[in-house]
């Protein structure tokens, strides 16, 4: 039974994940994603007989996720639904399905750590695939390249097949060779799609691995300021000669016209400053609840999603929803610390999972992440890594007694 619903785990993340291109390039039909919704559902409901899976589901960090989109759909339903799906379509594909690849991905690291984590490397690998075939034309297209929906569903997917390339290779999964492949293609596919929060983000991931195989010794510790002084001459260079460098200038520019308080830091944001300032109004209209999950482009000056995760939880669901995810937040961030202090045995992967966290945070600051279901595969990762470590160490105090 195990082995069958790992199977069945593994498909549905698969299709999950690579959805978008999927559909749009190779099965072409079905655009309202119904067949998405009903494997959802489904897979949600199977899990269900699993004991495993539902004792998984009330573990904290999981527990928490889930209540905060319990909170998310009841506060919007309360405050009024405008979206384009009916409020049904909208809680499963954009809340329930990134909710069942945060448990599901946690439950199968659980069971098999090494095999999930070849098979997202995988997947991520088929979703850039997928991708050129379904938006290749918007590579040969300049005007269309930057448009959002392209730039989230290639360079926002194609940093994480960086991080699933990394993570296998320190585990000796993948050959080096692997690395030396998907390094080039994406960061090509990021300047080329001018993605600067993806750059930063892969940038984070790459010297997180760096540091990941570091041990501080005195060589290696001069070896690590040349390597950062490299990395910082690099950077210089690709500032002064890159178009993404150009647009990386230009965000203060940008950010001083768009930025209409006096709170200088924001200008740092570029043209996102504008959804901190017209947030911050909004959320003094409804501080405790917020205007409702998605309200924002109905309520704000001009129709636009929010592009910040913070702002998102705290404009749209208020001081409760943003604790409830500051509280997810923290208990993932002390777990991966926790681990890279003192699991002295998988330190350099908990290293790298720290990376991974900081990177997403980042995004965070310019982008939405609570429906895309690439931000809960790292997620379901990292809490499958920390209560791995922290099963460990019961057995090591459970023997010491002994």
């Amino acid at each position: 039974m195990q082995t069958i619903l790992s199977k069945l785990n593994y498909l549905y993340i698969f299709f999950a994940i690579v959805w978008v291109p999927f559909q749009k390039g190779v099965l072409i039909v079905d655009g309202a994603a119904r067949s998405l919704l009903f494997f959802t559902v489904l897979i949600f409901l199977i899990n269900l007989n699993d004991r495993m899976s539902r004792r998984l589901i009330l573990d904290k960090p999981i527990l928490i996720w889930g209540i905060l989109i319990i909170f998310s759909l009841v506060n919007l339903y309360l405050k009024g639904y405008k979206g384009g799906y009916s409020l049904l379509e909208f809680s499963i594909l954009q809340l329930i399905l990134p909710f069942n690849i945060l448990f599901l991905t946690t439950r199968e690291i659980i069971v098999n750590k090494l095999k999930t984590v070849s098979f997202l490397f995988k997947v991520f690998l088929m979703h850039l695939i997928f991708s050129i075939i379904s938006y290749g034309n918007l590579l040969l297209d300049p005007n269309l390249r930057n448009s959002d929906s392209f730039v989230n569903i290639l360079a926002l997917n194609v940093i994480f097949l960086l991080f699933f390339s990394i993570l296998g290779n320190l585990h000796k999964l993948f050959k080096v060779k692997i690395l030396y492949l998907i390094f080039p293609i994406t960061f090509i596919i990021i300047f080329y799609t001018q993605t600067r929060k993806a750059l930063a983000a892969a940038l984070i991931f790459v010297l997180f691995a760096f540091l990941s195989k570091f041990k501080l010794t005195v060589p290696k510790f001069f070896s690590l300021i040349v390597s950062l002084m490299m990395f910082y001459m690099a950077g210089i260079f690709l500032l002064e000669n890159s178009i993404i460098g150009k647009r990386i200038q230009e965000i203060k520019a940008v950010g001083e016209s768009a930025n209409s308080s006096d709170i200088e830091v924001l200008s740092f944001l570029g043209d996102r400053a504008y959804f901190y300032i017209e947030g911050w109004r909004l959320f003094n209209t409804s501080p405790i609840t917020g205007i409702g999950l998605t309200n924002f482009i109905h309520k704000a000056e001009h129709s636009i999603i929010i592009h910040s995760e913070y702002m998102v939880q705290l404009v749209e669901n208020g001081i409760i929803g943003f604790v409830i995810f500051l509280i997810f937040i923290i208990i993932l961030g002390k777990g991966l610390i926790r681990n890279v202090r003192k699991n002295k045995k998988e330190t350099k992967y908990f290293v790298f999972l720290l990376g991974g966290f900081l990177g997403i945070m980042f995004i965070c600051f310019t982008a939405w992440i609570y429906s895309f279901p690439q931000y809960f595969a790292f997620f379901g990762v990292a809490i499958g890594y920390i209560k791995l470590a922290d099963f460990d160490n019961r057995q090591k105090n459970k023997n010491n007694i002994i």
